[in-house]
């Protein structure tokens, strides 16, 4: 398991745009399914008119399929309903796509995890973060160099968010004073984990306390490796593979 409890990763891309988006699953139950499928629509601001998978029934059937099919949103409102359909067999070219883009961001966490001498737990923040990466890229579209993430958003990638992850850094840590803010006394050294979804900060990791905080005033040496800063285990080489429909649920 990933630190903060992350299992297995649903991807799914645009086959229009090519833009590959990643969601976190602690199980393969449906509740767990259905909360990824609610926070992919929540992205794209509302249900994809058509949704191809493999022959796996629990995307393509049972309460992830109904949701979707459904002309209901999670609040009641009306939207288009999404035809839900599995790509035969022997054509499982109709998802090549995805597969493709999943070789290529298991490719950079593997090589993250690997040149850091990271755990294998922080996995997820790393495909997390090459999800990222990968909707940076240019590709070819309509004749045009242009990368997926300016065709969803109609605006240029901000390159500033991108940064060596898993670089130690050193944060600085604050408390609210009734008069003013004040600074505490204190640096704390981290790792760093990715962009904070809920600041314009970054996500640490604090190997000493084993939690997670975010944060945007900090500082990044990026020389050292992590793994070897905080005599973390390095525990080799991780593979990934993508589920089959005998698969069960967890």
């Amino acid at each position: 398991n990933a630190i903060g409890g992350v299992c297995y990763a649903l991807v799914l891309m645009d086959r229009e745009c090519k833009h590959l988006y990643t969601y976190g699953l602690q199980n393969l139950k449906e509740q767990s399914l259905l909360q990824a499928v609610n926070e992919f629509i929540k992205d794209i601001s509302g249900k994809p008119a058509h949704m191809i998978a493999d022959q796996d029934r629990k995307l393509i059937g049972g309460e992830v399929a109904s949701f979707l099919e459904s002309p209901l949103n999670p609040t009641g409102t009306q939207n288009n309903a999404t035809m839900v359909s599995g790509a035969p067999d022997h054509r499982q070219s109709q998802i090549g796509l995805v597969e493709k883009g999943w070789k290529i961001v298991t490719s950079m966490t593997r090589n993250w995890l690997a040149s850091n001498h990271m755990l294998m737990q922080f996995w997820w923040f790393a495909l997390k973060y090459a999800t990222q990466v990968y909707n940076y890229m240019p590709i070819k579209y309509k004749d045009m160099i242009i990368t997926p993430h300016k065709l969803v958003y109609k605006g240029k990638p901000d390159y500033r968010n991108l940064f060596p992850i898993f670089s130690v850094a050193y944060v600085k840590r604050y408390k609210d004073g009734t008069k003013k803010r004040q600074k505490l006394n204190q640096v704390i050294k981290c790792i760093v984990l990715g962009n904070d979804s809920k600041s314009d900060g970054r996500l640490f990791y604090v190997p000493k306390t084993k939690s997670l905080i975010g944060s945007a005033d900090y500082a990044i040496d990026h020389i050292p490796l992590a793994g070897a800063v905080f005599n973390l285990d390095y525990d080799g080489h991780i593979d990934f593979s993508v589920l089959s429909p005998s698969t069960p649920n967890e």
